[in-house]
């Protein structure tokens, strides 16, 4: 048998103060469990890019110890290509019953085109598919700074636009980070399913010409995509003689 697991960023979601990973790692070792001690098992990651594993084992405290350790990864799913490295291990085994348990978020883009990643005669899949039936996300998707001369010589304007990826409205609360300093905070309605723009003015430190600064959003349940940053300057004043003649 082969387990699995979407391990992509969105596996970072909180559901009830855990990351959904976490509940996803409990349930694999449920099945680890139930398989026996003869199964020949592996771990599939689904996160794009991941390394995978070459073979079969029965080594299943190890195999525990993998699942305890599974973290979010930073990358976005690509199931299709954890399905065929699936089949591909199944595919060495001389047991006659092959079967591949899929534990995932099931995020349409981790899927590539209407094909199955194997033919008729592949594994047998058991999706298990532990997620609520809605999740809803907000993100900062763009943030972008212009100097602001109404706040001094040193004042800078932060525009973040943030999406709500749900179907109802929503007060977000954000704040400015300057450095690694919090500067402001401030809230934000946005429509079920639209974007808004939050705008924060704010100075640079004294002496300062150039800094990093990030807009995040808080308390969202999926941290990933809740911060931008951006690099705030400010222009330097070149003075200029004009001469007619």
């Amino acid at each position: 048998a082969v387990l699995v697991l979407d391990d992509s960023f969105a596996s970072g979601y909180l559901i009830d103060g855990k990351p959904w990973l976490r509940h996803a790692s409990e349930e694999a070792r449920k099945i680890l469990a139930q398989l026996g001690p003869e199964a020949e098992v592996a771990i599939v990651r689904s996160s794009e890019g991941t390394d995978q594993p070459t073979e079969l084992t029965r080594d299943h405290l190890r195999l525990r110890d993998q699942l305890l350790a599974l973290e979010p990864s930073s990358r976005p799913a690509d199931t299709t290509r954890a399905l065929t490295r699936a089949a591909q291990l199944l595919a060495a085994s001389s047991h006659a019953r092959k079967t591949v348990f899929l534990i995932s978020l099931a995020a349409k883009t981790g899927f590539h085109g209407d094909e199955p990643p194997w033919g008729k005669d592949g594994p047998t899949v058991v999706p298990l598919e532990l997620r609520t039936p809605k999740l809803p996300n907000a993100a900062v998707t763009s943030l972008t700074v212009d100097p602001d001369p109404g706040a001094g010589s040193s004042g800078a304007a932060f525009d973040a636009v943030v999406g709500h990826f749900s179907d109802t409205p929503a007060k977000l609360e954000l704040q400015l980070a300057i450095g690694d300093r919090v500067v402001a905070r401030g809230t934000l309605d946005v429509a079920a399913g639209g974007h808004a723009t939050k705008r924060f003015i704010a100075m640079l430190p004294t002496g300062v010409r150039a800094t990093d600064a990030s807009v995040s959003l808080v308390g969202d349940a999926l941290a990933t995509d809740d911060r931008r940053w951006v690099r705030a300057s400010l222009r330097d004043d070149v003075r200029v003689l004009l001469v007619d003649g």
